[in-house]
């Protein structure tokens, strides 16, 4: 019987089942059922032929069901006919006659009566005459009973040939041998299946093996030809011969890869090497947008006085120079020569009072001589460098109170104050014996009148985030002291304006000893606190005139006075619902209603004008504020890939310029720092009441203004938005010197902005004493918005201390 080139659609199937037939060489077997089952899918599949043309009978079906006789010696292997069949899927190429044109081919036909055939896989066509063709093998089959199948060759060979059925051997082309199948056969469920193995030998080889097998009789009992027996060493050397070529041709690969790698890494050198003008730009843009750790940004802090970092300068950046050494201390808006021309009634005098355009200072404010970098935290609750807030007159003045004292080279906070020398800790043991501080019902909290901020210090201790503010006055520095602690501070007064806090933000507020003439002014200071307090928020006074009978002496005082103070509170507490809850000793305790607009008496308060306070309305962006939250993680991750020490005690205190829901603050998630979140006056929405919601705090702040605090007071800076937020609201200069003022040494500072925005801002940047590196959004370089990254040098004042730039 005649054989034909099985379509690779068959073979694909059991593909699985003689995957190690390759490598083995030895024979593996399927049952007859299961080649039915195959047979009967490729029928379903292929499509139908169009009529052969004239001379090519269309040929018979190849998918009939197997037959059931066995296959005998002399079937097919002596055959002088047959025909044979390619699937196009292989990667047959066939064409009429030597010139005609390649075409993929579904099939190839020969008959023993008949010429070559060809059917078109495009046009299902059918071609006669002379055919040449590009054949990879598959696989071979009988025209009736059971597939021969071979796993489909890893290296097929191309076939140029004309169709010789002869032996079921076919010749390659120039005289260079046959293409020999080689099988093997066995009877299973009555039915016959074969596997087979198709390779080339050369022609003389083969002609030699050929008349021996025809001159050898069968053995008993073998069941397959003697002519295929005879090529059983044909077999074998056909494979070492084709095994040969695979090893040829893969120590030319490897040659060839080797070559391409030793190509690519000379490339690759010259390219760095800069000697190519395009190739050194290319590597230095690169450079400038790698989204790293920052090679050439020095995070580390250096207690010295030496050297800054040296960096490079843009020759026709402007450069700014330093502030003369008496500056080293400077707060814009609340200098002591300036607040002396204003009146102190209601304390109006240590209220903001910025200086106009023209009057602000265009230089940096120097380090004090010696200046360090600040302990980390927890040390730096208790110790301050005494080179970084050189004055000692809080150590005489509050001695006996144990606010601060000098030894060394350091002062140490022993953690009392004015009505709690012994300590924050058994003061505040005391307030939680009546409020519930330890199970997170006060989470923020305000001390007015702080002085060095110990009970704000101490409160952290148990996760309550404390606004310290107190005015600068004749108690020098004593703001500075707190946020050189890592105490989170400002300067500020209760006057004639608001406090910069929202509506119900905090959950406690107390005054210890903070001297705030509580009855005056028709109670206006008690109104203001009972505006930023919540309902069910705690207020705590400690201090005169509680306890009056005891210390009138010691205040020198009269018992009348004292008395009727103590009573006006008492008055006032009672027509804002406030309900007494604790007093004993030196302390008092009110307790804020939760439902306040119940309080009748509130509403019948005539003596006091109440301010109509409105619900800030936090929550009308609840889609917005979880989308921020969720890119301000992905934001916060990118932050810290670029700078490892965020999240580390590097960082103490940390300020977002333009803090929006205060998602940032909330992705850093450190107990090492602490965020100052800033809600900028001009911003469209008002957040800051989500922040206090959160248990973060904040302040309202205008950025065309200096910040109420101390320089050097901050030790990283967010900025995101802010330069695109004031543009064309006031100078870009002045930010940044503002920026520089209030950060520390060896601080750094991370921008987020447009591109443009950030060129413009690292112009100037590169004539302040920072280093800085511009580097792509996290989402790439296509994205506009950039972040530019930088750090300030460290430098001090004082002649030959400046560091050139």
């Amino acid at each position: 019987m005649p054989f034909c080139i099985q379509d690779a659609m068959q073979t694909e199937s059991l593909a699985s089942d003689v995957t190690g037939h390759e490598r083995s060489q030895s024979w593996h077997y399927a049952s007859p059922s299961l080649m039915s089952q195959q047979n009967a899918t490729a029928e379903h599949r292929r499509p139908t032929a169009s009529p052969s043309p004239r001379n090519c009978s269309s040929p018979p079906s190849m998918y009939s069901s197997p037959s059931s006789s066995r296959l005998r010696p002399d079937d097919s292997s002596h055959s002088t006919g047959g025909r044979f069949h390619t699937s196009g899927w292989g990667g047959s190429r066939c064409r009429q006659g030597k010139e005609g044109r390649w075409h993929r081919a579904a099939r190839v036909v020969r008959t023993a009566d008949g010429p070559a055939c060809v059917r078109d896989h495009w046009s299902n066509r059918w071609w006669a005459g002379e055919v040449h063709c590009k054949l990879q093998v598959i696989g071979l089959q009988r025209s009736a009973g059971p597939p021969l199948r071979s796993p489909s060759p890893k290296d097929p060979l191309p076939l140029h040939m004309h169709f010789t059925p002869a032996h079921s051997l076919l010749p390659l082309p120039s005289g260079h041998g046959v293409f020999v199948v080689s099988s093997s056969w066995v009877t299973a469920g009555g039915g016959t299946l074969a596997f087979l193995r198709l390779f080339p030998v050369p022609q003389n080889v083969y002609d030699s093996s050929r008349a021996a097998a025809r001159r050898r009789e069968p053995e008993e009992g073998e069941s397959y030809s003697p002519f295929l027996r005879g090529f059983s060493n044909l077999y074998i050397m056909g494979s070492k011969l084709h095994s040969s070529n695979r090893k040829t041709r893969s120590s030319m690969s490897i040659v060839i890869v080797v070559g391409l790698c030793c190509f690519f890494y000379v490339l690759g050198a010259w390219q760095k090497s800069g000697f190519g003008k395009g190739d050194s730009i290319a590597w230095k843009i690169t450079k400038e947008t790698e989204c790293t750790v920052l090679p050439n940004l020095n995070f580390e802090t250096h207690h010295t006085t030496g050297a800054g970092i040296a960096g490079n300068s843009e020759s026709k950046a402007k450069v700014f120079k330093p502030c003369d050494s008496h500056y080293t201390d400077y707060t814009p808006c609340q200098d002591q020569n300036r607040a002396m021309t204003f009146q102190r009634e209601n304390m109006a005098y240590r209220e903001r009072h910025c200086p106009p355009q023209e009057e602000k200072l265009h230089c940096l404010i120097p380090a004090p001589k010696g200046y360090v970098t600040p302990f980390p935290w927890p040390k730096s609750r208790d110790y301050v460098p005494f080179a970084n807030v050189p004055y000692k007159s809080l150590t005489v003045e509050k001695a006996v109170q144990n606010w601060v004292q000098f030894e060394g080279n350091v002062f140490r906070f022993p953690g009392g104050g004015t009505m709690f020398p012994q300590g924050a800790d058994a003061y505040i043991e005391e307030l939680a014996s009546v409020i519930p501080i330890a199970d997170g019902t006060v989470r923020t909290a305000l001390d007015t009148g702080c002085g060095v901020a110990s009970w704000g210090a101490y409160m952290l201790k148990r996760n309550v985030l404390t606004m310290s503010f107190a005015p600068r006055d004749s108690h020098e520095a004593q703001v500075q002291f707190a946020l050189e602690r890592g105490v989170p501070a400002v300067i500020g007064v209760l006057g004639t304006i608001r406090l910069p806090y929202p509506s119900r933000a905090f959950d406690m507020a107390q005054c210890s000893r903070c001297l705030i003439p509580w009855t005056s002014n028709d109670g206006m200071y008690m109104m203001e606190v009972d505006r930023v307090l919540r309902p069910g928020g705690y207020w705590v006074l400690s201090g005169p005139p509680i306890n009056w009978k005891t210390y009138y002496t010691t205040w020198n005082r009269t018992k009348e006075d004292l008395q009727k103070e103590q009573t006006r509170i008492e008055e006032l507490a009672e027509l804002f619902c406030w309900e007494k809850k604790y007093e004993k000793g030196d302390i008092a305790i009110w307790r804020k209603k939760i439902n306040i607009k119940s309080c009748q008496k509130r509403k019948d308060l005539t003596s006091i004008k109440m301010c109509d306070v409105k619900a800030d309305d936090v929550w009308s962006e609840v889609k917005s504020y979880e989308e921020d939250n969720k890119s301000w993680k992905k934001h916060v991750n990118t932050y810290k890939k670029i700078n490892q020490l965020i999240g580390s005690v590097r960082y103490r205190n940390i300020m977002d310029m333009n803090a929006g829901f205060g998602s940032f603050a909330a992705a850093l998630e450190s107990p090492n720092s602490w965020v100052m979140n800033v809600v900028p006056t001009i911003s469209k929405t008002n957040t800051l009441g989500i922040i206090y919601e959160r248990g973060l705090i904040g302040i309202y702040h205008d950025w065309c203004e200096a910040f109420s605090t101390y320089p050097r007071t901050y030790d990283l800076i967010h900025a995101s938005g802010v330069f695109s937020l004031y543009q064309n609201k006031c100078d870009m200069e002045d930010i940044l010197l503002e920026m520089d003022r209030i950060l520390r040494p060896e601080g750094a500072v991370i921008f987020r902005d447009s591109v443009d925005v950030l060129n413009d801002a690292r112009k100037l940047i590169s004539g302040m004493r920072w280093n800085a590196k511009l580097v792509d959004h996290e989402d790439g370089p296509l994205v506009p918005e950039k972040i530019l990254v930088a750090v300030k040098r460290y430098w001090v004042g004082g002649g030959s201390n400046h560091t050139s730039l």
